[in-house]
């Protein structure tokens, strides 16, 4: 299956490394970087006639128009989108609502690479009834080693604001704890580091996205600001810290028990339907197919 990649970004141009196919990006700069390292570029959507699945890495603000734009220039192909938000994604039948879970604090084709996809999960949320353009992802994700996670918009904007949207927000804020510098900045250590890591990521992606999610995360950020309430005042009381502490622990670990390697079952699964109610378990899948006229997949178990 040929791939197409519109927007040759940090994701975008990941894509592209790693799944070859062509490209295309606005920026002509960008064209010719990407040509340069003799990868198949063109200069207008049309090019991309050929390509079954295109795979559109464009910012948040753009997602919604971009998609149609692909849609209406490429009548024949599967369409998947990128972005961090799924709310205002364009309803379609040839389209799949996409997110994979990797990123990284730097932006750009020359901050791209082939590995920084691979493994990684991608929510996928249903943007009409027919399974096609799922089917053609699902076959991408798997030549990355990734697996997919089904959620509607709304579900994978309310999870994606407590875990990726919001950790941005308080990396900013944990920054402001050195704001003096001085003795602050020199006695910065790898908890610091650690944790602030991604307060480095670009400022204008991430103004888009947290406006994007507004909702979602300011309900984030109040049940982020209680619980640092319930830690302050267990500040002292070492009873107290060590019943939090705990929780905290036990919430890590069922992160944890998402992340290791499962054990993958093959299993039919009800279209759609079947696909979100194992996505509201955690439940990945990978190898998705139709065979003999049913869905089937191998599912995390």
């Amino acid at each position: 299956m040929k791939a197409g990649v519109v927007g040759l970004g940090l994701i975008g141009g990941s894509l592209l490394r790693a799944l070859g196919g062509a490209g295309y990006d606005a920026d002509p700069a960008v064209r010719e970087a990407a040509a340069a390292e003799g990868f198949e570029v063109v200069d207008r959507l049309e090019g991309l006639a050929g390509c079954e699945l295109v795979l559109v890495a464009v910012p948040p603000a753009r997602t919604a128009e971009a998609v149609g734009e692909v849609l209406d220039a490429l009548p024949e192909a599967r369409v998947a989108d990128t972005a961090s938000v799924k709310g205002g994604l364009p309803r379609a039948e040839r389209l799949v609502g996409a997110h994979p879970m990797a990123g990284a604090e730097t932006s750009g084709w020359a901050a791209s690479s082939a590995r920084l996809l691979a493994g990684a999960p991608w929510a996928v949320c249903p943007a009409g009834d027919s399974l096609e353009p799922l089917l053609a992802l699902a076959a991408a994700v798997d030549a990355l080693g990734g697996r997919l996670v089904a959620c509607t918009p709304e579900e994978h904007d309310a999870a994606v604001a407590r875990t990726s949207h919001v950790p941005h927000v308080a990396a900013q804020a944990l920054a402001g704890l050195a704001a003096e510098g001085g003795l602050h900045a020199a006695l910065a250590g790898t908890a610091f580091r650690d944790m602030t890591r991604v307060a480095r990521a670009d400022a204008g992606l991430w103004a888009q996205i947290l406006s994007a999610n507004r909702d979602a995360c300011i309900a984030a950020v109040d049940e982020l600001v209680a619980r640092l309430g319930v830690l302050r005042t267990a500040l002292g009381d070492d009873e107290a810290t060590r019943t939090e502490w705990a929780l905290g622990l036990e919430w890590l670990a069922a992160v944890d028990e998402r992340r290791r390697d499962p054990d993958w079952r093959e299993e039919a699964v009800d279209g759609w339907s079947g696909l979100l109610a194992l996505g509201r378990e955690g439940r990945a899948v990978r190898r998705l197919r139709i065979d003999d006229g049913a869905l089937r997949a191998e599912v995390a178990r």
